[in-house]
């Protein structure tokens, strides 16, 4: 399996090098996660809305040879009602905007107007399962993240990914990364993000990153408990 993954590498490599820049569109393929009825008509509604807005959006990688940004594609937001259903729906699917500095070799997560910095190590298991997306042979691999919570426990989930070695930019989706190619398809929970368009641009396509404020995850869990109700 690695030697077929080194032979493919090495023969798109020539193809890579033409390309500076690259942006890839990933749509949402979601399984609702609150689909019980309950007799409160307005929770029932805000589950309609939550789940009609995540089957609605779409998000953007942007790479070049300093690094990656991703983020949601620009919408219009009705009112302020949308807009914190839109952050609501985000924060049930755990999908966040991230951007990548390859020089400093740090990833930060993109949270209103703080970005904390995150591990970009995964311990990838790359396995012989292969399939074709949009025509670009991609190999299955598997991780398991850890997570603190607000309340300072810890959790886990299930990652898997569909990589192509073809095209040689070894980032993806919601800031996962490290693996012998592009990432085309991530699924975990009850989200799948897949690459419905690539383009590839020949000159270096300037990455906007977020002039935030940059803290560490401590640094905003402890401000979580600090604005908790509970």
């Amino acid at each position: 399996m690695k030697l077929l993954i080194v032979c493919l590498f090495f023969s798109f490599f020539t193809f890579s090098q033409n390309f500076k820049s690259i942006k890839v569109e990933y749509s949402t393929i979601l399984e609702p996660v609150l689909t019980k009825k309950y007799d409160d008509d307005k929770f029932n509604e805000l589950n309609r809305k939550i789940n009609e807005s995540l089957n609605n959006k779409s998000f953007y990688l942007e790479a070049n040879s300093k690094g990656f940004i991703f983020s949601e594609s620009e919408i219009i937001r009705k009112d302020e009602e949308q807009e914190k259903i839109e952050k609501l729906a985000n924060s049930i699917y755990t999908i966040n905007s991230f951007y990548y500095s390859k020089s400093g070799n740090e990833l930060y997560k993109v949270l209103d107007d703080v970005s904390i910095k995150v591990n970009n190590e995964f311990n990838w298991i790359l396995l012989e399962d292969s399939k074709t997306i949009d025509n670009y042979i991609c190999y299955k691999a598997t991780c398991t993240i850890s997570f603190k919570t607000r309340y300072s426990g810890t959790g886990t989930k299930e990652i898997t990914v569909w990589y192509t070695p073809e095209i040689n930019f070894n980032y993806g989706p919601n800031g996962y990364m490290g693996l012998p190619g592009l990432i085309l398809e991530l699924e975990y929970n009850k989200t799948k993000l897949v690459a419905k368009k690539i383009e590839f641009f020949k000159e270096e396509n300037k990455i906007y990153i977020p002039n935030n404020k940059i803290i560490t995850e401590e640094e905003y869990i402890k401000k979580l408990k600090e604005n908790s109700p509970f």
